[in-house]
């Protein structure tokens, strides 16, 4: 066969599979179970409101992550080069909670009744709420018409979503929030931090202090953290290098701002003692005995 005649072979054979397949998103008519089937449009509506739900809890995570990266006591730079970073440590901090970013302020708002907590969750609830709507209105179009469609999808991304979370961010309320606690955060974590550090007047070096002394120190979620990444690296004779205290510090700050988000939102086995009991047997969320550098 020549070249020719095979490249319109090939051709025409892809045309007429692809002719077979539905479009994505498209309505087409079905030989099977249609969603005017009481069965099928169940299945299909309970799809939705996992959707709907998962929607709910990408707003709450955005707005958390938001939130953290604002008042992180790091510079822009840092911080826009470091997104993906941040936000892991939200989702860490939720796992270790065990909870969805949704019950997060849920929780929150049910131990604080803060009316800014009441607005956050109800701009999720109407993001999944108009989502929901739109799924109902979809789905009685296609029951009418007997017609099957695809199971809905939501995307915390789409550009409503977006505009919602915009007006959130907007907010005078939420900004007001936002800038208070970045200054608590960073008052306590700057206070924290000119404690432990020692200028060495000889070379004007950065010398770490590592080990906390019986007095206010002792409430220092980052010394804590320092302390227990000293002595683990230690144990395991691994010398200490100043790129590595600079990345015990820098992680010591993140677990520290995470502790401050369940103080401010009264969260329960927020308080010091706790805190850094979990960190003293392994068991942070950032610094924990699986840490290595």
């Amino acid at each position: 066969m020549a070249n020719g005649s095979l490249t319109q072979f090939y051709d025409q054979l892809k045309s007429d599979l692809d002719a077979d397949k539905p479009k994505y998103g498209a309505t087409v008519p079905s030989n099977g179970p249609t969603l005017d089937n009481p069965g099928v449009a169940t299945s299909w509506r309970n799809q939705a409101v996992k959707e709907r739900d998962k929607l709910k809890n990408d707003c709450c995570r955005k707005i958390i992550i938001d939130i953290y990266t604002k008042t992180v006591p790091f510079d822009k730079e840092y911080v826009d080069g470091n997104k993906g970073v941040l936000a892991n440590d939200v989702d860490a901090f939720l796992k270790d909670k065990q909870t969805t970013p949704y019950q997060y302020l849920r929780s929150a708002y049910e131990k604080t009744k803060a009316p800014l907590l009441e607005f956050l969750i109800r701009s999720a609830d109407n993001m999944g709420n108009h989502f929901m709507t739109e799924a109902e209105a979809t789905l009685k179009d296609a029951q009418e018409k007997k017609l099957d469609v695809p199971a809905p999808k939501a995307d915390i991304d789409a550009q409503e979503n977006q505009s919602q979370l915009i007006d959130v961010d907007k907010d005078m309320e939420y900004q007001t929030f936002v800038d208070k606690l970045k200054e608590k955060t960073i008052n306590k974590i700057v206070n924290d931090i000119s404690k432990i550090i020692t200028d060495k007047k000889e070379d004007k070096k950065m010398e770490f202090n590592t080990t906390p002394p019986p007095t206010d120190i002792e409430e220092s979620v980052v010394a804590v953290g320092l302390d227990y990444l000293s002595k683990k690296y230690m144990k395991e004779g691994v010398e200490i290098n100043d790129e590595m205290r600079e990345q015990h510090m820098g992680l010591a700050i993140r677990e520290a701002c995470l502790n401050q988000l369940d103080l401010v939102f009264a969260q329960p086995f927020s308080e010091f003692r706790q805190i850094a009991s979990k960190i003293r047997f392994g068991k942070g969320i950032l610094i924990n005995e699986s840490i290595s550098f």
